[in-house]
């Protein structure tokens, strides 16, 4: 069993559209995940490549992703996390529950 805690949000590290949905990479910055798999790209920092978690946006929330930038923290309400047939972290949204908490005082907690 995975648990994901967290308590200031993610910070979006990339945010792309897929041909059917929404893409983004966050992290939590808690450090490497065995479960998460090796993010390559020049978008990807090397120190950071085993700690980025994909989210998939897809139907209510797919639109949100628009509105997505790199930097942002941001809180997910129903995020779906599972582990699929390769032992790897794989995550979705399905429903518009996606908070920004970038500029309060979460943000400044989570950078701190």
């Amino acid at each position: 069993m995975i648990y994901l805690v967290v308590k200031n949000g993610f910070q979006v590290v990339r945010s792309f559209v897929e041909s059917n949905h929404h893409a983004l990479y966050v992290t939590d910055y808690s450090g490497e995940n065995e479960h998460l798999p090796d993010s390559h790209g020049p978008w990807a920092p090397t120190s950071m490549r085993k700690s980025l978690m994909r989210v998939e946006l897809w139907d209510a929330a797919q639109p949100r992703g628009k509105s997505i930038k790199a930097g942002d923290i941001l809180g997910f309400r129903n995020l779906r996390v599972r582990i699929n047939t390769w032992g790897q972290v794989e995550s979705k949204m399905k429903e518009d529950k996606i908070s920004n908490l970038s500029g309060g005082e979460n943000f400044t907690a989570l950078l701190a």
